[in-house]
């Protein structure tokens, strides 16, 4: 064995530091164990092993640590290879699990990459192996996560937990109400990702007709209505608003009215579950809509709708709207007018997701549809494809929903109140 001086230390201790090295412990756990300063420690081994080479008559100089005023540089493969004393292709094999190697070896990569804090290019590795391991994300709500509860939040929840499962990341992309405006098909397709969640796409929406075709792994989450080539996860809305109306005609009602715009997927569908379910009690006639194909989301209009309402003499007794944010915004018209809810008006709602006071306060009554299950569900079916390829058929799954009766509902007022 090659001796190894040092001055001011007992020769044991420089002694303990080669053994712990040629075992694989990193320079930090030398540290520690041995109250000897980094600088110290790779200036002994440099010294032991171009003692060692010289024998041979190779000497290798071990590389230190850059001093405290040069700029940090991200270690390189050839770095690692340099400081365990190893070719740069057996890094790479070590990297990849590819071919065999002693236990020894394995050690002094694995320490090499501890103390250089080494990092394989996950750019290169991708391009090479022509998968990233990240799926993207796009979807709304993002802009209101401090202004309250958004479903943007549960979305968010149930695909960390799908990609936490496979080791997967994600990419969220932004301005999602002006997709067409900022994205092309070469944002989705150009390999940045592996696959594409898109949350609640319009029903003829161009990019996802694009990216289907391309062949891009993708499902639509909240929407059934989706591009050839594209899979799907969604509540049962219409399901989900049959539960709806039977609960007001159990209390009694039997003139109700839905308000809400001809917009997504599951505006139709809820919509149509409306008419199905008082078609079947015989309350077609008496049951109106608002359900505009022009300035939909001018609210403006929706409140004078309302208000027209109120004022008739055979006015609805309960508003079925088709979320939350319209069920919220009935409830402050209403009040605004002097009413009281759920006394004078009975009013539903969809997802369960409080979007303002009124609705937080009084516990709205209307659908819960499980949206961080469904988000889970989405990106466990988005990397089962991307895994082992698609199905002769992409996933159309449709999950149950629940009715959470909340305070904004109650019995039918009488015909004299």
């Amino acid at each position: 064995m090659v001796a190894v001086h040092g001055r001011g230390y007992p020769p044991e201790v420089r002694q303990k530091i080669l053994d712990m090295r040629a075992e694989g412990a990193s320079i930090e756990a030398i540290v520690r164990s041995c109250g000897v300063s980094r600088r110290t420690i790779f200036q002994w081994l440099s010294a032991h092993r171009n003692g060692e080479a010289a024998a041979t008559g190779q000497a290798t100089a071990v590389p230190e640590p850059p001093s405290p005023h040069t700029p940090a540089r991200r270690a390189s493969i050839k770095d690692v290879a340099t400081r365990a004393g190893v070719s740069v292709s057996t890094v790479s094999n070590f990297l990849n699990r590819a071919g065999r190697m002693s236990d020894a070896t394995e050690k002094r990569i694995r320490a090499a990459i501890e103390e250089l804090h080494f990092a394989p290019n996950s750019l290169t590795r991708a391009i090479r192996q022509r998968r990233t391991r990240i799926l993207g994300l796009i979807t709304y709500g993002m802009s209101d996560l401090e202004k309250y509860i958004s479903i943007a939040n549960s979305v968010l929840v149930g695909v960390i937990d799908a990609c936490r499962e496979s080791n997967y990341d994600f990419l969220v992309y932004t301005n999602w109400w002006q997709a067409e405006k900022h994205y092309t098909g070469v944002n989705f397709l150009g390999g940045q990702v592996d696959g594409l969640i898109w949350v609640g796409p319009s029903i003829r929406e161009p990019l996802l007709e694009r990216v289907g075709a391309a062949g891009l792994p993708s499902v639509a989450l909240l929407s059934r209505h989706v591009p050839p080539g594209v899979g799907y996860v969604n509540a049962d809305n219409v399901g989900g608003m049959e539960l709806v109306v039977e609960h007001l005609i159990a209390l009694g009602h039997r003139r109700l009215a839905y308000i809400g715009p001809e917009d997504l997927s599951n505006a139709l569908d809820r919509r149509a579950g409306f008419w199905k379910s008082v078609d079947a009690a015989g309350l077609s006639d008496t049951c109106t809509e608002f359900y505009p194909r022009t300035n939909k989301w001018r609210m403006e209009n929706y409140g004078n709708v309302l208000k027209a309402w109120a004022a008739a003499p055979d006015r609805p007794t309960a508003i079925v709207a088709v979320d939350d944010m319209f069920a919220n915004f009935a409830i402050e018209c209403f009040e605004a007018l002097g009413y009281r809810v759920p006394e004078d008006f009975s009013v539903t709602g969809f997802n369960n997701m409080p979007s303002s006071a009124n609705g937080w306060r009084l516990g709205l009554t209307g659908i819960r549809q499980p949206i961080r299950e469904m988000a889970l569900t989405a990106g466990r079916q988005l990397i089962d494809v991307i895994e082992h390829g698609s199905p002769d058929r992409p996933c159309a799954i449709t999950v149950g929903v629940e009715l959470i009766v909340g305070g904004t509902t109650g019995r039918a007022p009488r015909p004299h109140d």
